[in-house]
């Protein structure tokens, strides 16, 4: 015969159901072990396991095998947007504040609800919101199931993020390989070369920092069309406007008679410090079609920006209608804008 369920025992399983029931744990959240349940109210591994077990065939808990048991129930979409761009998206005439500033007026357009922040910080104080990342990585807040709710981000510009946590970030990029190919194509095409073969391999790469993927596929992309010996490939800090003028000495010193920039902010900062010391320009090509590209009459290969924008809305859309399946790979082709050049 059974032994009778003491009311000690009772009090702690209405404790525990108050607690789902209550709303003190949400739809896919973790709840706590058996070992910790026990332990908190001083009953036997045994009795808690029972009571865990009852509340999992009830349907009030999932159990998930190898992780643990999570509060039943669908994950609530998300009803708005939260965009965590970089604080260099503040600064007039950059490819960030161009970017922004379309994908604020494209979600007004749809009536999306949105806000803005400088801060991954403010991830926790905006519940209900899909975070929309620009050169910011997601945070811990992104999960994948495994020890929370599922929850989605999207990552603009920018790779894949590896590992179980990545199943959940959409991300939208562009390729950039081909669009170093493109830029090789471009300075290949200039009638300086057709006339001069030689002078090609005097051409010379100015990128960001050695470790960022973007720029590696970049100059991979350039040097399997044009391949120029790895020592005429110079990396800058970062891709800022300094970073071009500071690495430019080193260009100049070495007479390039042409330069590929892997953004147009290095290309500026080029093209800044060769007005400034009465320089010679050889052809130059940037990349991301930047506003500043277009005031310095340049060159460049271009990130599809409306497309970019586009896609976006259309995930976050799909992501507000509760559509919880793994996370999508866009790789957009970049085009070439030819300017007449910065000389």
């Amino acid at each position: 015969m059974a032994r009778p369920v003491s009311e000690k025992v009772r009090r702690v399983d209405r404790l525990l159901r108050d607690h789902i029931e209550a709303g003190g744990l949400g739809p896919g959240e973790r709840f706590p072990s058996t070992r910790a349940i026990a332990r908190r109210h001083d009953i036997c591994y045994q009795t808690a396991h029972r009571i865990v077990t009852a509340l999992v065939a009830e349907g009030l808990l999932e159990a998930r095998r190898g992780a643990g048991t999570f509060v039943a129930g669908a994950v609530p979409a998300p009803t708005g947007v939260l965009l965590l761009f970089h604080p260099r998206a503040k600064r007039p005439q950059s490819f960030g504040a161009r970017l922004k500033a379309l994908l604020e007026a494209a979600l007004e357009k749809a009536a999306i609800p949105y806000a803005t922040s400088w801060s991954v910080s403010q991830l926790k104080r905006r519940p209900g919101l899909l975070p929309v990342y620009w050169e910011s990585q997601p945070t811990g807040d992104v999960r994948s199931g495994l020890t929370g709710p599922k929850t989605f981000a999207l990552l603009l510009n920018d790779r894949r993020i590896p590992g179980i946590g990545g199943s959940c970030i959409d991300t939208i990029s562009t390729d950039d390989y081909s669009g170093g190919v493109c830029a090789a194509e471009v300075l290949l095409a200039h009638k300086d070369f057709r006339e001069r073969a030689g002078l090609l391999k005097r051409a010379m790469v100015l990128a960001a920092h050695d470790g960022d993927a973007r720029s590696r596929d970049r100059i991979a992309g350039f040097r399997s069309l044009l391949p120029i010996d790895l020592r005429r490939v110079v990396h800058a800090g970062s891709w800022n406007r300094e970073d071009g003028w500071n690495a430019a000495p080193l260009l100049f010193s070495q007479r390039p008679t042409a330069l590929f920039c892997c953004n147009d902010r290095l290309a500026e900062g080029v093209i800044g410090f060769a007005r400034a010391k009465n320089l010679d320009l050889p052809p130059i090509v940037g990349f991301d079609n930047a506003p500043v590209a277009e005031e310095l009459n340049l060159t460049t290969i271009a990130i599809p920006w409306q497309e970019v924008v586009d896609t976006a809305v259309e995930i976050i859309k799909t992501r507000m209608a509760g559509c919880t399946k793994g996370a999508r790979r866009q790789i957009l082709a970049p085009t070439v804008v030819i300017r007449t050049g910065p000389y």
